[in-house]
């Protein structure tokens, strides 16, 4: 038996038989709405310059303008289904001392992007200078440009210059969740130039979904010509999807405007086990076929969330306000669930009913 197709895929229930779970979507009998989303939680230092002053307002020199960072941020992430937020918890000034011969403005001035470690190195010897916060993701914000961010077991900071470009905060925030560039190398490591051809093409994050993509690219025509020979205003649907997997992606230096599933289960892998620490809940995945879910194989059968054969073994693994996500397929299991636990089908219809 499968219900009608509910309007939300937020449901947790107590006690209550789970009947269907359409694309995307849950229906649970007697179940209430509630938000289960996991928050990633964000710590935002501003490091001042010697008179007291923050960076100069540029793109994220300002509270306001890295709350709109984050909003932009959030709308992506809602995007894909997959119940992950971004939530700053504090913004804070700092004026840490600066080291021994160097400039007053050393820390205000230094080049984001070329000295995370050194930065997040100085944040941990003195974490109550710099307010380190051992719950968040640490982000410091100086009046250079870029940024950079450490990737999980090398570090737990991001530094940003407050003039970045837009969807750089949500950007460094996938490396930190252990997500790689569409493109390999940097602009500094690839001399190509237009117009390009598939040999400049690089496949940056091993991801089949994602289109290889060179980051010196600037416009759809360019990646579209390079792939397949043809602008993108002559290419075909199913081409244009090609392209934008790459050139609309977060992970590339183009549009970074979304983030797809495969990027989504290693974020999701990321954020339960080594980014545990910033995030307020897990997601264990549930496939019947109990194949590999993470692309480069980091997570399989047995692995601490998954993936579990049954809905069941998820939701037995999972804490309140945990995710469970189930791909597609039938799950002939009745079940009771007598915890604040949200279920999610993002990539097909899951059934799961009497056996």
């Amino acid at each position: 038996m499968k219900l009608p197709t509910c309007n939300s895929t937020r449901f947790v229930t107590r006690k209550t038989r789970v009947i269907y779970v359409g694309v995307g979507l849950l229906c649970l009998l007697g179940g209430a709405e509630l938000r289960a989303d996991i928050i990633a939680r964000v710590s935002v230092k501003f490091i001042l310059k010697p008179d007291g002053t923050r960076p100069a307002a540029g793109d994220i020199g300002t509270t306001a303008g890295f709350d709109a960072e984050i909003t932009r941020g959030n709308g992506i992430l809602a995007a894909t289904g997959r119940g992950y937020s971004l939530q700053v918890v504090e913004y804070i000034d700092i004026r840490p001392p600066v080291p021994g011969g160097q400039a007053s403005d050393y820390w205000y001035n230094l080049d984001a992007r070329a000295n995370r470690q050194n930065i997040e190195n100085a944040a941990l010897a003195d974490q109550a200078t710099w307010r380190w916060n051992g719950n968040a993701i640490n982000i410091y914000v100086n009046n250079s440009s870029s940024g950079q961010c450490s990737f999980p077991g090398s570090g737990g900071a991001i530094t940003l210059g407050n003039d970045i470009g837009t969807g750089t905060v949500l950007h460094e925030t996938g490396h930190f969740f252990n997500l790689k560039h569409t493109h390999s190398g940097d602009y500094s490591d690839n001399s190509s130039t237009p117009p390009f051809s598939a040999s400049d093409l690089h496949d940056g994050d091993g991801l089949s979904e994602t289109a290889n993509d060179n980051p010196n690219i600037s416009n759809h025509d360019q990646l579209c010509t390079a792939l397949f020979g043809h602008v993108y205003s002559a290419a075909t649907a199913g081409e244009r999807s090609v392209v934008d997997s790459a050139f609309e992606n977060v992970m590339s230096y183009h549009n970074e405007n979304r983030l797809l599933s495969d990027q989504m289960d290693i974020w999701s892998d990321a954020a339960s086990s080594g980014r545990r620490g910033v995030c307020t809940g897990r997601t264990w995945f549930v496939d019947h076929n109990c194949g590999t879910i993470i692309s480069d194989g980091s997570s399989g059968c047995g692995i601490f969330n998954g993936p579990y054969r049954t809905v069941g073994g998820g939701v037995g693994a999972a804490n309140n306000g945990d995710i469970v996500m189930i791909r597609p397929g039938t799950y002939a299991e009745p079940m009771t669930i007598t915890k604040a636990v949200t279920l999610r089908a993002t990539r097909g219809p899951a059934t799961i009913g009497q056996p």
